[in-house]
C-alpha cells in the first residue's frame, strides 16, 4: 500500500486564485478585474435614477499581468506585476471568454 500526501512545512500565505482565473496570451499570464459599472439609458433618456428604469449595467474589465507561482489543488499562486486595488473584484470564472472578447479582431466572412 502507498499513500500520496501533501505536507505543509510553514505558515506562509500568498495570493492565489482558482487556476481557471488565469489566462495565457502570447507567453504572458493575466487575470481580469472588474473596474467599473456603467449604466446605459434607454430610448427615452431614462437612467438609473429615474422611476422608469430600463437601463442595464455594463461590466468593464481590466487585464492585469501576473506571474504564476506554484499550483496545487486547483489554485495557483499569483504575483501581480502592478499592485491590485484593495477592493479589486477578480473574475474567477469565464476569464478565457473575457480574454476572447477583448482580443477579438472582428468577424469572419464566408
Amino acid at each position: 500500500m502507498s499513500v500520496t500526501a501533501i505536507v505543509s512545512l510553514d505558515t506562509q500565505t500568498t495570493p492565489s486564485l482558482p487556476t481557471e482565473a488565469i489566462v495565457t496570451r502570447e507567453g504572458k499570464d493575466y487575470i481580469f478585474i472588474r473596474t467599473a459599472g456603467d449604466t446605459h439609458t434607454d430610448d427615452y433618456g431614462h437612467d438609473d435614477h429615474d422611476t422608469h428604469n430600463h437601463s442595464e449595467e455594463s461590466l468593464v474589465f481590466e487585464r492585469v499581468q501576473v506571474i504564476r507561482g506554484a499550483s496545487d489543488l486547483g489554485y495557483t499562486e499569483i504575483q501581480p506585476i502592478t499592485p491590485l486595488p484593495d477592493n479589486a473584484v477578480v473574475i474567477v470564472r469565464g476569464a478565457f471568454f473575457v480574454m476572447a472578447m477583448m482580443t477579438e479582431t472582428g468577424g469572419h466572412s464566408h
